[in-house]
């Protein structure tokens, strides 16, 4: 049985974190007042890190870099390294590219919080004024003016949540079936992000379908006060190369698959082909009759697409249950064609042309099944020639 916590039924879906993929790095400095720091560094390309040995060695042999073993760093209460115990190494490598091919499944790609972070860690998570503090339970403390709540948490230590975006994609070349997780902290990334997915989602209708595209190190300029430069900043961008109407389509056809509507079973139509007629002969011929003599007299005399191909399905279940080493297999065929008698095999040849099959490919034991149900149906029925009203 499934567990049916929320929470645990969240993170199951999300699925377990192989690594993480980074814009950028950090780097220890001596703080003014004595004491050590720590500080981002940017990054040019990917940094990709992770506990898995193997795959940060696949990714560099896809996306170039030098695989090395990294010590995470710990902050300690003041903002510097933690001293005493270290988290367990880990693996790193700084690629040379800014553009990584990624998958996603929309509707578990993007977590998005309003957060403030002290000291290493996270003292406030909630959806913004009006909210509850995650961590605490409390309302949440940030003014509900936006141009203040960026103010403050422009600050040095912050005064006041930021957003932050966590999209979760998948590396599908690399070793693990897990996600790897793109954290931003930016008001473009978190909306640019946020916008992406609840797009997709929507073009998906809530099909639960891998999204093919690119992770793109985006690196930006802000436009700063006369005089002065602007303020250089990097956005985890994502590129969908699919069109919306390729989305659309594909979303379409997998609603006409599951509902089962629109398409016929084993690839065949849904309705019957247009035949050219051919020249008048000398005398026009005669129809055939409705019902094979003896069976199902009062069948109907029209049967509509929908009707041949559910007829059509229950004899293909009938002869997939015959052994193809039986003895009487040949016996078991027949009896399955007389079993179907109260359709005609002329309108099971025109839901079968030749033409299913590439020119030279070798019958299926479906296939010749079904032919062997058309040659005994055919073996059972008048000849057209003969054949009365």
């Amino acid at each position: 049985m499934p567990i049916l916590v929320a929470s645990i039924r969240q993170a199951q879906q999300a699925g377990a974190q192989d690594g993480r993929i980074r814009p950028g790095t950090s780097a220890t400095y001596q703080k003014r007042g004595g004491g050590e720091g720590i500080r981002p560094v940017k990054l040019e390309t990917w940094r990709l890190t992770s506990t898995s040995r193997e795959a940060i060695e696949a990714a560099a042999a896809l996306w170039g870099g030098v695989p090395q073993i990294w010590q995470k760093p710990a902050r300690g209460g003041d903002g510097g390294p933690r001293r005493g115990p270290q988290p367990a190494p880990e693996w790193e490598v700084i690629t040379t590219t800014r553009e990584l091919p990624v998958h996603l499944l929309p509707s578990n790609a993007v977590d998005q919080w309003m957060e403030l972070w002290s000291g290493g860690r996270c003292v406030r998570r909630c959806t913004g004024p009006g909210g509850i503090n995650q961590k605490t339970g409390d309302g949440c403390e940030c003014p509900e003016d936006d141009r203040t709540r960026v103010a403050l948490s422009r600050q040095n230590p912050p005064a006041a949540c930021r957003p932050v975006s966590r999209l979760r994609v998948r590396l599908v070349d690399l070793p693990g079936v897990g996600v790897w997780r793109v954290d931003c902290g930016g008001y473009n990334g978190t909306v640019e992000q946020g916008g992406t997915i609840r797009t997709l989602d929507e073009l998906l209708a809530g099909q639960p379908r891998l999204i093919a595209a690119t992770l793109v190190l985006d690196w930006r300029t802000s436009p700063g006060a006369p005089g002065e430069p602007g303020h250089t900043f990097v956005v985890p961008r994502l590129i969908v190369p699919e069109s919306e109407s390729a989305i659309l389509a594909q979303t379409r056809t997998m609603a006409e698959l599951a509902a089962g509507r629109d398409r016929a079973p084993l690839g065949m139509p849904t309705s019957r082909p247009q035949i050219t007629a051919g020249p008048a002969g000398p005398t026009a011929p005669q129809a055939l009759p409705t019902t094979r003599p003896g069976l199902d007299p009062a069948g109907p005399t029209e049967y509509s697409p929908e009707q041949i191909i559910n007829m059509i399905r229950r004899a293909v279940q009938d002869l997939n249950k015959i052994p193809a080493a039986a003895p009487d297999r040949v016996q078991q065929i027949r009896a399955v064609a007389t079993k179907a008698g109260s359709f005609r095999f002329r309108l099971l040849d025109e839901c079968l042309p030749e033409d299913l099959l590439p020119p030279g490919a070798p019958l299926t034991p479906l296939r010749a099944h079904i032919l062997d149900l058309l040659a005994a149906e055919a073996q059972a029925t008048p000849d057209p020639e003969t054949a009365t009203v």
